[in-house]
């Protein structure tokens, strides 16, 4: 063998290696748009400020709230990072989420169970980057009615739980995914 045929015949070798190593990397790497959680946070004021402004207000990652009326509940928000891993761009991205929350009688705490949601909605994002991140807010805007209602009915919460996923369109081959979240309620 010529030393033009060997460098011929390892650079082959070279380009077979490489190409099954990317190969193996790409079907273990995500594709496209992944869900991860972001956690609970909370809208607090600036100082000086009587009333929640909230174009100035900061949101304060937190592990529980303390709910004294209803009214705070419109303070907390989960929020949740999409991100695209893919090397295109992403448009037309759908995340569905709900809300539901652990509830208990207000004589017997003991006997809490997970309700039905009460919430469910959906947020657009129309375009993602590759390499681009977006932290999406989902807002629980009807959990004040909702922690009324219970409170009349003399019951109270005790944990509030978020899913979320990103709605399946046709020709997609990743697997499903969801994130969650939950917080509890201080007493």
């Amino acid at each position: 063998m010529s030393r033009k045929q060997g460098r011929t015949c390892a650079a082959a070798v070279l380009a077979a290696v490489l190409a099954a190593s990317t190969a193996r990397t790409a079907t273990l790497a995500p594709r496209g748009v992944v869900l991860a959680r972001g956690g609970w946070f909370a809208l607090r004021a600036p100082r000086g400020l009587k009333t929640l402004d909230l174009r100035r207000a900061k949101l304060v990652p937190i592990q529980e709230i303390e709910i004294a009326v209803p009214q705070d509940a419109q303070r907390i928000r989960p929020r949740i990072l999409a991100v695209n891993k893919g090397t295109a761009p992403a448009e037309g991205i759908l995340i569905r989420y709900d809300f539901a929350l652990q509830i208990a009688p207000r004589a017997d705490r003991k006997k809490a169970a997970w309700a039905v949601p009460f919430m469910m909605d959906e947020w657009r994002i129309p375009r993602l980057l590759p390499g681009e991140s977006k932290a999406v807010p989902l807002d629980p805007e009807i959990l004040r009615q909702t922690l009324s209602r219970l409170k009349a009915a003399g019951f109270e919460a005790e944990r509030l739980r978020f899913h979320a996923m990103l709605a399946p369109r046709p020709g997609d081959d990743r697997p499903l995914q969801t994130v969650s979240g939950e917080i509890g309620f201080k007493p």
